[in-house]
C-alpha cells in the first residue's frame, strides 16, 4: 500500500509517555506526517487500530496487556492496510523473527536517531521494508545453517539462480548490487525477485526473506 499525495497517518504506540510525547514531537516538526493517535498498552493498540485504520503503525514490543507479537498478528487482521515498524529496544530471536513472521514491515532499536525513524516511517509506508543493521545482522547470522538440513528449493520451484538472488537479497542487499553480483541487468534482479516473491507467497521482500529462512531455501553465506 503505497501512500501519494497525502499524508502518512501515524499510530504512536508505547507504554513511556515520554517515549510517545518525544515521536509526536519529531513528525510534528515533518511535513507529510498526521499522528492520529497514541497507545499505550497492548489493548489500547488494537482499540485505536479498528477504529483509526493508521497507515503506520510505530510499534514498541514490549508493552502491558497483550505481547508483541499478538499486537502484530492482530494488527493484521483488524487493519490489512496498516504497515507496522516495530521501535523497541529488544531484539531477542523469539521478538525479532517472531515479529518478522507476524507481517511487520520494519524493525528499528532505539538507538537510532529521530532522522533515520522518519525516513523508516516514508519508507513503509510506501510498501518496502526496512531492518536495522542489527536485525539485518541477524538474519545472516540464522542463515548459517548446516546444508544438510536444507529442504528442496525444487518443491517451491525456484531457479538456481533465483535462490542466488534470495541469498543475496537476505544480506540485505539492493537490487542494483545483486545485479553487479551476478553480472546481470537490474531489469533481470528485479524480474527474479517478483518470480520470487509469487512463488513463495510472499507480499515483500523482508517476508520473503523469513520465510526462506524458516524453509531452509537459503544455504551457507559464502
Amino acid at each position: 500500500m503505497t501512500i501519494l499525495n497525502e499524508k502518512v497517518r501515524i499510530l504512536i504506540a508505547d507504554d513511556h509517555e515520554v517515549v510517545r510525547k518525544g515521536l509526536r514531537a519529531v513528525f510534528e516538526l515533518e511535513e507529510g506526517f498526521e499522528i492520529v493517535g497514541e497507545a499505550a498498552d497492548g489493548q489500547d493498540v488494537l482499540d485505536k487500530v479498528r477504529n483509526l485504520e493508521p497507515d503506520v503503525l510505530l510499534l514498541d514490543l514490549r508493552m502491558p496487556k497483550a505481547k508483541g507479537t499478538e499486537v502484530c498478528q492482530k494488527t493484521r487482521l483488524l487493519s490489512p492496510k496498516t504497515r507496522i515498524l516495530i521501535l523497541t529496544s529488544y531484539q531477542t530471536d523469539h521478538e525479532v523473527f517472531g515479529s518478522l513472521r507476524a507481517g511487520v514491515s520494519g524493525y528499528l532499536l532505539k538507538d537510532v536517531n529521530s532522522d533515520e525513524i522518519v525516513r523508516a516511517v516514508k519508507v513503509v509506508s510506501k510498501g518496502e521494508s526496512l531492518l536495522h543493521p542489527i536485525i539485518t545482522q541477524k538474519v545472516m547470522e540464522k542463515m548459517t545453517l548446516d546444508e544438510s538440513s536444507h529442504v528442496d528449493t525444487l518443491s517451491f520451484n525456484l531457479t538456481s539462480r533465483e535462490r542466488e538472488v534470495l541469498s543475496l537479497m537476505a544480506t540485505g542487499c539492493k537490487n542494483i548490487e545483486i545485479a553487479q553480483r551476478l553480472w546481470i541487468s537490474e531489469k533481470t534482479v528485479k524480474t527474479h525477485v517478483s518470480n520470487i516473491l509469487r512463488k513463495l507467497n510472499q507480499a515483500d521482500r523482508t517476508k520473503a526473506v523469513v520465510f526462506a529462512l524458516g524453509e531452509g531455501l537459503v544455504g551457507t553465506l559464502q
